[in-house]
């Protein structure tokens, strides 16, 4: 990303500034080759033997009038070769615990930021306890949405940044060890001073991320739980809509079979009267018959036969309909 991106050139730029810098630094790392620089000195906190007591070290970590921390050196190493790269690891130890902190004055502000998302998450989940309408659950969920993405932003603009000085930090743990330091009666050793200012920067770091990603975790788990009651008030409605339905339903199908009772009337009727225009032409008093009779015996057998009919038109549908469903 962009910010990635531009925190590597920051990072790089340093370096590159330090390295230009090599003569300056090259001069406050004072060689001696006889006597300790230190022996009488009480203000240098900070003395260690290296490579067995080949070499032996001092420095107070502070940094002076001209901006440089002033580290001094006597060995006895001999090859050139060999002081140079003891040289050079104190130069990293020392690069690498300043881009260390670099996170630190992003960390400050961030800090207050964070504990702003978490006040107002904490206002949210407060809400999110109270009865409330499917409206106001939604708009509670809006808002959520809203707190995660700054969230994220946050988090994106300063991941990087944390990771590098926790990296960093890491880095200037192997250079030290690569020192194969030991203790010198009376004083600290340069790991431990220098872990005891570098640890709370970034442990603070550390806390901070986690506290970063609890909220982004805090800020799932509340909108899962609005998504759920939402969810259940949606489906506790729609059963509400399906039981209207099905009351509709049962009161249509009742008016459907008092509307197919009088179908069944008056298809009845019709009927008959087109079987009384078609016996009328016939001669009914010659065969001993009287067509009000012979009506009279045929309308129940044919309203019978009707609503037979009709019932069993009824059933097919209803069986093609179940069929339909079952289908899907």
């Amino acid at each position: 990303s962009a910010t990635s991106g531009s925190t590597v050139f920051t990072d790089m730029l340093k370096v590159l500034i330090d390295a230009l810098e090599h003569t300056q630094l090259m001069a406050k790392m004072r060689l001696f080759a006889a006597t300790d620089p230190f022996a009488d000195d009480p203000s240098i906190p900070v003395r260690i033997s290296i490579n067995d007591g080949m070499a032996f070290l001092s420095t107070d970590l502070r940094h002076g009038a001209d901006g440089f921390v002033d580290y001094r050196l006597k060995t006895d190493l001999g090859a050139p070769e060999r002081t140079g790269r003891l040289v050079q690891r104190i130069m990293e130890i020392e690069q690498y615990r300043i881009l260390a902190y670099l996170a630190v004055p992003m960390m400050r502000d961030l800090g207050a930021k964070i504990s702003d998302a978490e006040a107002h998450l904490n206002a949210i989940a407060e809400r999110s306890t109270k009865t409330m309408d499917t409206h106001e659950e939604a708009a509670i969920l809006e808002e959520l949405t809203a707190l995660s993405a700054e969230v994220q932003q946050l988090a994106s603009s300063s991941e990087f940044r944390f990771a590098a000085s926790l990296a960093y930090a890491t880095i200037v743990e192997e250079r030290i060890g690569e020192l194969r330091e030991a203790r010198v009666n009376g004083y600290q050793r340069l790991s431990n001073a220098i872990k005891r200012r570098l640890d709370p920067a970034m442990r603070s770091t550390e806390a901070l991320l986690d506290r970063q990603n609890k909220i982004s975790e805090r800020i799932g788990r509340i909108s899962d739980l609005l998504r759920t009651r939402v969810d259940l008030t949606v489906q506790e409605q729609n059963a509400k809509v399906l039981r209207s339905i099905d009351e509709r339903a049962d009161a249509q199908l009742r008016l459907q079979e008092t509307v197919e009772g009088l179908s069944v009337a008056a298809i009845t009727y019709y009927s008959l009267s087109i079987i009384g225009y078609l016996i009328g032409g016939l001669p009914l008093v010659q065969w001993g018959a009287n067509e009000q009779l012979v009506l009279t015996l045929l309308t129940i057998p044919i309203a019978l036969l009707i609503f037979w009919g009709l019932r069993r038109a009824r059933i097919r549908a209803r069986r093609r309909e179940k069929e339909r469903e079952a289908a899907q």
